[in-house]
């Protein structure tokens, strides 16, 4: 009875992970309680020991260092911000992180299944994006925003901008397992993960969000570098297939182009040293 309980209790847990990036997708309140499920039940399975052990953890050391830093600069902010509640609950992210960890590294999570929902969840977000950004409409008949002569996409998120976020967190993740998991396997590339990583690259440019462009290009340019010296030959193919799925969009929109590219090496320009005051160019919002 006991067994049956405690796989039960593992088959609750993989579905609230695999659908955790819906509630995400489609509410924040129902997001925040899985969040918290997440941590109880957390807590109702370890000890306070194991939890504890779980805080000296180098990169949960580093976030508490930093939910302290949030509060410190909220007590020296004159315009106190971010707001005082948003600095003291940050500390869920570290416990669901905690939580989390604990949860995936357990054997009797079966992570691949988890994975293969992901992986399938954020192929059709990245599709809908494609359908919104030449449609001007998603699968859902949100339409896109025009902001000028550009339109921002919010696809299933309709009027929320942050869906490259969203997609860069969660792609990053699946494509690292998906990736990793079939090289450890039988030393050979993951032809499907590769595929998925330049789809949400090219739908997260299409967004029109430049630092989730950015920080994806960051993502597989340190990627590029670790792996570089194992397949020389694939990844100049890999950066010619993406060169060419970003390209054949700006072909099409210019104005696109310009805020992605043109724009955004402006954007660099304002953080050049002023040689007149000798510190950074403060005269911008960034």
């Amino acid at each position: 009875m006991v067994l049956k309980d405690n796989l039960l209790f593992y088959k609750i847990i993989e579905i609230l992970l695999i659908i955790f990036p819906l509630t995400l997708l489609f509410s924040n309140v129902i997001s925040e309680l899985i969040l918290l499920l997440f941590i109880l039940l957390y807590f109702k399975e370890v000890k306070i020991t194991k939890f504890v052990s779980d805080l000296k953890k180098p990169i949960i050391l580093f976030l508490l260092v930093f939910w302290i830093y949030l509060i410190i600069n909220y007590l020296i902010n004159f315009q106190t911000e971010p707001s005082i509640e948003r600095a003291l609950f940050f500390f869920r992210f570290i416990l669901m992180i905690v939580a989390l960890n604990y949860f995936i590294n357990n054997p009797n999570i079966n992570l691949k299944k988890i994975f293969d929902f992901w992986i399938f969840i954020f192929f059709f977000v990245s599709a809908d994006l494609f359908l919104q950004f030449f449609t001007h409409k998603n699968i859902l008949g949100y339409a896109a925003i025009q902001q000028g002569s550009i339109y921002r996409l919010g696809g299933i998120m309709d009027n929320e901008l942050k869906i490259s976020n969203l997609i860069y967190h969660f792609g990053a993740l699946i494509f690292s397992y998906h990736f990793s998991r079939q090289l450890k396997k039988n030393n050979t590339i993951n032809i499907k993960s590769l595929i998925f990583l330049i789809t949400i690259t090219v739908a997260i440019f299409l967004t029109a969000e430049r630092a989730n462009f950015v920080t994806m290009l960051s993502f597989i340019s340190l990627f590029i570098l670790f792996y570089y010296f194992k397949v020389k030959k694939f990844f100049f193919l890999f950066l010619i297939v993406v060169s060419i799925a970003i390209f054949i969009p700006l072909k099409f929109k210019s104005d696109l182009s310009n805020r992605m590219i043109n724009d955004l090496f402006g954007k660099v320009e304002l953080f050049k040293p002023d040689k007149q005051v000798f510190y950074l160019n403060k005269d911008s919002h960034y």
